[in-house]
């Protein structure tokens, strides 16, 4: 079968989670099938390596030029124009690209290909109306519920009403992509479950996110003389943006209190003035863009996720795991992974018990190494390529 896929993000480097899980259904797709990828191209990475690893996957690959800034940019913007009443999604109107339309177009038009994946609901509007053609949603969340989780936590009661506005605007678009569609893949079960009661008439299959195990060694957590805490992800997101700023102003003092030596690493592309302004503490370090964030988990002794909002399954909790870092975690970071309290992470909602679970983790050395080696076992099990590779090979059997 010939597969395009129109691709958000540009999936090498894999350096970020909706990078990853894109590779990772590259990998899966191009067992059986023959993939030519259109991806929007990424101002931070080498174009000429990502051609190497990509062609190693993909018939074809093209690259169009339009940068995350830029999107992240017009994305604000058209939230903003939301308030003004329009009744589509406005942001998607701005974020648009002719080039990329031009190409799609032209590829969808001018090859035979069998099947199109659709990046998010965001790529959707560069499908050309009434083509006959399977349409495959890799959905990395459910982007209308985000919108309302984020309006659940707004103190700003303007900020709150905003956003619950930008939810029911998205909410409509969103569900017209998913009914246009044959295939959803939802990253977790849980949003397989929730996406089947919204759009009865869609197949919707788990494909869950996952790791190349081999660029993931493993090694048992050492006796943590550093006291160092980490977070990853990019930093303009705004649940990471929101987590981590509820982290310092509500958990970290606390944890500060207890253990004074303590250090926070922030590591992820575009900081917010926020998030940047934290590294005015001398016990913070907010690193910015990194190619690999291995290294800087690694010398962590504990990775934590005190996200409130969001959806699909975090793939940076995924990557603490392979590595050996233990993690805590709120409940809302860690759903959708098969994940208990106390044998894989440390799991808690509330400042007091986060800051105290964290205490724990930095101070016994034995629940450390424990938690990461059942987290590792998990990760083997469930969130390899290989079990992605399995479900997305098996998805046309006819074919």
């Amino acid at each position: 079968m010939r597969i395009l896929i129109l691709s958000l993000w540009n999936p090498y480097p894999p350096d970020l989670g909706a990078k990853l899980r894109n590779i990772a259904l590259l990998q899966g797709w191009s067992r059986r099938h023959q993939v030519s990828l259109l991806t929007f191209s990424d101002e931070q990475g080498n174009l000429e390596a990502s051609l190497k690893k990509l062609h190693s996957l993909c018939v074809d690959v093209q690259f169009i030029s339009h940068s995350l800034v830029e999107r992240a940019l017009w994305r604000r913007i058209g939230n903003r124009l939301n308030a003004l009443g329009s009744n589509c999604p406005i942001p998607v109107v701005l974020a648009h690209s002719h080039q990329m339309a031009q190409a799609a177009r032209s590829a969808l038009q001018h090859s035979t290909f069998d099947a199109v994946q659709i990046d998010s609901p965001w790529m959707y509007q560069y499908v050309p109306a009434g083509l006959h053609i399977t349409r495959i949603l890799n959905a990395y969340n459910i982007e209308f519920e985000v919108m309302k989780q984020r309006a659940r936590v707004a103190a700003n009661p303007l900020r709150r009403a905003a956003h619950q506005y930008d939810a029911a605007v998205f909410r409509r678009y969103e569900l017209a992509v998913m009914r246009r569609c044959q295939f959803i893949l939802a990253s977790s079960e849980n949003d397989r479950q929730r996406v089947t009661e919204l759009v009865h008439e869609t197949q919707v299959v788990t494909v869950p996110n996952a790791l190349n195990l081999e660029e993931y060694s493993w090694s048992a957590p050492d006796a943590c003389l550093s006291k160092t805490l980490v977070f990853t992800g990019t930093m303009s997101y705004p649940p990471n943006v929101d987590g981590v700023l509820y982290f310092y102003t509500s958990i970290y003092p606390l944890i500060q209190a207890q253990i004074p030596e303590v250090q926070l690493a922030i590591v992820g592309r575009e900081p917010t003035t926020a998030i940047r302004g934290l590294a005015r503490d001398p016990s913070i370090r907010v690193t910015g863009y990194v190619e690999d964030v291995k290294p800087l988990i690694r010398r962590s002794c504990v990775f934590i996720a005190p996200i409130r909002f969001g959806g699909g399954t975090r793939i940076k909790l995924l990557e603490a795991m392979a590595l050996g870092v233990p993690v805590v975690t709120t409940n809302m970071a860690a759903e959708g992974l098969d994940v208990q309290d106390g044998r894989h992470v440390l799991i808690a909602d509330n400042p007091a018990t986060f800051a105290e679970k964290t205490i724990l983790l930095l101070d016994d050395s034995n629940l450390r190494r424990r938690l990461a080696y059942e987290a590792r076992q998990l990760v083997e099990t469930r969130y390899s390529w290989r079990a992605v590779e399995d479900i997305v090979t098996n998805l046309f059997p006819a074919f």
